[in-house]
């Protein structure tokens, strides 16, 4: 499974950053994950007004367990779908 990795900092503390995971769907190719990631990461800012996104990328479930474990890798799958 991919998903979409934010590094997104406080609005009032930018200073005080940290990882979200939105998980997409895992018949998505890296480059469809990386082409419709923009969409939904705008999305997902409407419901985090609090937070700025100052990165993001597209990683692969094993990628991000081998790094750490991450805690909201159970949030709602994204819509990139291009089946």
């Amino acid at each position: 499974m991919l998903y979409i990795v934010l590094t997104a900092c406080l609005v009032s503390s930018p200073e005080e950053c940290g990882e979200r995971y939105i998980p997409v769907y895992a018949d998505v190719s890296p480059m469809a994950c990386m082409m419709g990631a923009q969409a939904e990461i705008a999305q997902w800012k409407e419901t985090h007004a609090e937070l700025i996104v100052s990165r993001w990328q597209c990683k692969t479930g094993e990628t991000i367990a081998a790094a750490a474990a991450p805690r909201d890798l159970a949030a709602r799958p994204a819509r990139i779908g291009l089946k």
